[in-house]
């Protein structure tokens, strides 16, 4: 029941699309994440599923053409992505933590 409390001081505050197609070999990141999370981004950033399950992905920061560049094969392989996909990245603040989390959906 701790959870239900939990998720009530939660807010989604942006979402932005990760796209990988089977020619590519480092999937595309919205170029706005690294404008305006770039910053908080030292080299890996967490995501996590509802589950609690999280992986580090790595992003090169490039600001015209951002990429995953590390990372992604675990996300695809736990997810069972297909070799051509869209994901989405919810960004979510929890007030009772004060932090952001990136969630994969």
């Amino acid at each position: 029941m701790e959870i239900c409390g939990i998720l009530k001081h939660i807010e989604n505050i942006d979402c932005f699309p990760i796209a990988k197609l089977s020619s590519q070999s480092n999937p595309e990141i919205d170029p706005r994440f690294v404008k305006f999370y770039g910053d908080e981004i030292t080299k890996s950033w967490t995501v996590l599923n509802n589950q609690g399950v999280h992986h580090e992905p790595i992003i090169n920061k490039v600001s015209i053409h951002p990429l995953v560049i590390s990372g992604w094969s675990c996300l695809e392989a736990y997810y069972n992505l297909p070799k051509e996909v869209v994901a989405t990245v919810i960004i979510t603040y929890s007030s009772v933590s004060e932090q952001k989390s990136y969630n994969l959906s």
